[in-house]
């Protein structure tokens, strides 16, 4: 029986493409991967491909005279899995990575005292770009106009401590961070009738806390109580709570999420005297009415990662017991990636650690999974570097089959009738018109009495352990791939 070795090059290929498997299992040995590849691309965008021979094949198309649809590109989907952006290199310590990127290839070089290491990803970013950069290069317009699709999109920032995460995620006062640039887009891009909603929390340990302060905004008459609907988790033997607030400004959905940011938790780390020492979530929910009485429901997840560091390493005891917390809440997280690189996600995973509760509903098959590794340049790094850049090449097999929620839309008179009618506890958290944006939709839905009695009478736990309801009059579908 022969044997074939799958190169990392036909690995990320067949990613960018999202290949089904069946497809893979069909491959002909003796067929050339670029005619493969294109194979591929027809018959997903449901086209047969045109049998020529093999003089043909090595003939440009464009020599063959062919043109119009035949002469385009395959329709390879756009969104990039994983990037590795390196720090710049404040000091003038040597040096053991930095990038080789060309326009054929994206590749970080690192030098391990005998021998170079060469790592291809889909994005490279070196010392000189900035977060615009970054933005456009992980394809952020075409992630916010899947949002706006009805699909979970969650976009990681992993790395060790002090290698820039937080300056990806929330920028600085002279550079808008990733978390500014897809908000600003989101209200560009937004219709007229789309509903959009922002929450922020951070997670330590076994609690989880919000982080969001709406009492400024209440006391100025910007946000009204009927704005804001309550999520709750159950983490270990606690319940926690976290606010969803509907924004209508970019301005207003900025200045929330920065003051979220400052109440951040921080302290000293083995790298720099103020570092994060808590695990950062951000949502944004988009409800995206249709003309068919369906609304779709997106949600981009940006996850800010504590970095890892080695516990005896930290300067202070309460940094130490802060670092151990940390490191176990992200051992978990990366046994739940590499099921997901495997392909063997099980229910038993979500119960490993809160971090992984509250990030399930948004890494499932289903989802879109966006990683950017950072990592430190310098040599005194190198141990941790080696480790992240091997967790990065290891999260290329990640494939993300990306679908569509729906939910219906009530109609006007069931509005106002389940506004009216004292069983709906959704009239008292959720104004009329508008679904409840919860990251748990799907499983609310399910939770349903099967009994007969309707959700919006009731309110539902979900598998996960998310309390929650569902507004008037509104079901899920069953999700559709993009």
């Amino acid at each position: 029986m022969a044997h074939r070795r799958i190169d990392h090059g036909f690995l990320q290929q067949r990613q960018d493409l999202d290949v089904p498997r069946n497809l893979l299992q069909e491959r002909d040995v003796s067929t050339p991967l670029p005619a493969f590849l294109t194979a591929c691309a027809e018959r997903m965008a449901g086209r047969t491909p045109k049998d020529h021979s093999p003089e043909e094949r090595r003939t440009p198309r464009s020599a063959r005279g062919e043109r119009g649809e035949a002469n385009r590109r395959p329709p390879f989907l756009p969104f990039v899995s994983v990037a590795v952006r390196i720090r710049p290199n404040l000091s003038q310590e040597p040096v053991a990575l930095w990038a080789k990127s060309s326009p054929s290839s994206q590749r970080v070089c690192c030098h391990r005292g005998f021998l170079l290491e060469e790592y291809e990803f889909s994005r490279v970013f070196g010392p000189e770009d900035d977060n615009r950069t970054v933005f456009d290069q992980i394809q952020g317009p075409t992630l916010t106009a899947s949002v706006f699709q009805g699909v979970n999109e969650t976009l990681f920032a992993y790395g060790q401590t002090g290698s820039g995460k937080t300056h990806t995620i929330f920028g600085s006062r002279s550079e808008p961070g990733l978390l500014e640039l897809f908000v600003r887009r989101f209200f560009d891009a937004a219709p007229a009738k789309a509903a959009l909603f922002a929450g922020c929390y951070e997670v330590l340990g076994d609690s989880l806390t919000d982080l969001v302060d709406s009492r400024r905004f209440l006391a100025e008459g910007s946000l009204h109580h009927e704005d804001i609907v309550h999520d709750e988790l159950f983490a270990k033997t606690q319940r926690c709570s976290y606010q969803i607030v509907r924004v209508r400004t970019a301005e207003m959905c900025l200045s929330l999420l920065n003051n979220a940011r400052w109440n951040r938790t921080s302290g000293v780390s083995s790298f720099n005297e103020d570092s994060s020492r808590s695990h950062a979530i951000v949502h944004l929910f988009v409800q995206n009415p249709g003309s068919d009485g369906c609304a779709s429901i997106g949600t981009l997840t940006l996850v800010d990662l504590a970095g890892t560091e080695k516990e005896h390493e930290n300067p202070s005891e309460k940094g130490r017991k802060c670092a151990r917390l940390l490191n176990t809440s992200l051992s978990s997280l990366n046994r739940l990636l590499r099921k997901l690189q495997t392909g063997s996600l099980g229910e038993s995973e979500r119960r490993q650690s809160v971090l992984n509760k509250c990030l399930w509903e948004y890494l499932r098959p289903g989802c879109g999974i966006a990683l950017v590794f950072c990592a430190s340049p310098l040599l005194q790094h190198r141990a941790a570097t080696l480790s992240t850049l091997a967790m990065a090449t290891d999260s290329k097999l990640i494939q993300s089959q990306r679908k569509s929620q729906y939910v219906n839309m009530p109609s006007p008179r069931q509005s106002a009738r389940a506004q009216a009618s004292s069983l709906s506890p959704a009239a008292a958290v959720a104004p009329a018109g508008w679904q409840l944006p919860c990251s748990q939709l799907s499983n609310r839905a399910d939770s349903a009495d099967s009994s007969g009695r309707d959700a919006q009478a009731s309110s539902r736990y979900g598998t996960n352990g998310r309390a929650g309801i569902l507004a008037p009059g509104k079901k899920q579908q069953s999700g559709r791939p993009v």
